[in-house]
């Protein structure tokens, strides 16, 4: 895990090639004030809460709108956002007030610990095909009604989309392999879960609070395959749901 914990002066990090960095810790690079270019490896996969907060990547966004870091992030018209080299950006947060719909950049590979957390004023969220990490509360208590997870994301991190009270549906792409506890918290209203993994690739893992609180959900459909059904209802954390689990229609 990387944190940054003396006074920073930094403008621009350069992680070593072939670096197999996974995690950047709680407040890592906060108050790194002039930071605005850093090379996330490929290799990472979780980036914790406030990592970047008071950083140069916050002061260079535009008002109101998505925040990312990356190797020299350069905002275009309507804040939109590209990579100049590295392995992509991360969203890292939001500057100012966001509403309506929401667009996540090209190139973007992961959304951070709360990310948009509590950003209640979005209602439409698009995310890109290079995404592959959504992190821990990262979406928690916005106001989306439907999500397609692009296929591409691996992972769905704890009380990811917990409390997003207005998600009725919901599509999980053959690429995700885990969904951690409570992602779903509190959407009372879900209602239809698509999870496209077949059986073939191994069962997307759930845990026993994935789904705590979806006092709505009715249909759990599984790829319709010969053996995806028997299997999505016969695994662990998944028998719980089995009377809610068929074929996709």
């Amino acid at each position: 895990m990387l944190r940054i914990k003396e006074n920073c002066t930094l403008a621009g990090v350069e992680l070593e090639s072939g670096s197999v960095l996974s995690v950047i810790g709680t407040s890592a690079f906060s108050g790194c004030t002039i930071l605005t270019s850093i090379n996330l490896p490929g290799s990472l996969e979780e980036i914790k809460e406030n990592a970047f907060n008071n950083t140069g990547f916050f002061a260079a966004a535009p008002a109101d709108g998505v925040v990312y870091a990356g190797k020299n992030v350069i905002y275009g018209a309507g804040g939109a956002a590209t990579f100049a080299g590295g392995s992509g950006g991360w969203a890292v947060g939001v500057k100012g007030t966001v509403s309506g719909t929401v667009t996540v950049a090209d190139g973007t590979r992961g959304l951070i610990m709360r990310a948009f957390y509590n950003k209640t004023a979005i209602t439409v969220l698009n995310l890109p095909s290079s995404l592959r990490y959504i992190g821990e509360r990262s979406l928690e208590k916005i106001s989306i009604t439907q999500i397609t997870i692009p296929e591409g994301v691996v992972y769905v991190g704890s009380r990811a989309f917990q409390s997003v009270t207005t998600l009725q549906t919901v599509s999980v792409p053959s690429t995700t392999g885990l969904m951690r506890g409570y992602a779903f918290d509190g959407c009372t209203s879900l209602t239809t879960v698509y999870i496209n993994r077949p059986s073939a690739l191994g069962v997307t893992a759930i845990q026993v609070s994935t789904f705590n609180g979806c006092s709505s959900l009715t249909h759990l459909y599984v790829p319709d395959d010969s053996a995806s059904e028997a299997a999505y209802k016969s695994a662990t954390n998944w028998k719980s749901y089995a009377a809610k689990i068929s074929a996709a229609p």
